[in-house]
């Protein structure tokens, strides 16, 4: 490698340079900061999933308000259930004898 003085430093030998420096380790710098990134998220993950810092009295909390959405109406459970009965008893009667449209005209 050609050292350089402070005499040889003009735009065209300072960019030339910077450009095959690049061309050299781009590769390894995308790579290095890919691996970064993935190693990122998997703490993130990590610390997600085995972590957990609520207390006893935050879970409880969040139980209480999941626990409130859901509403359980007995008389619309039996209205179903009768209409259901119904239809099955209307499907269990046999078919009426109609015009057999295999028999040719």
């Amino acid at each position: 490698m050609k050292i350089f003085t402070f005499t040889d430093f003009n735009k065209s030998n300072v960019i030339s340079i910077v450009e095959s420096f690049r061309r050299k380790i781009y590769r390894v710098i995308f790579f290095l900061l890919l691996l970064a990134s993935i190693f990122f998220g998997g703490y993130i993950w990590h610390q997600n999933l085995y972590s957990s810092t609520w207390t006893a009295d935050r879970v409880q909390e969040f139980v209480n308000t999941q626990d409130k959405g859901i509403v359980f109406n007995e008389n619309n459970y039996k209205k179903a259930l009768d209409i259901i009965g119904r239809r099955n008893q209307e499907n269990a009667k046999s078919p009426s004898a109609g015009s057999d449209f295999f028999v040719g005209y």
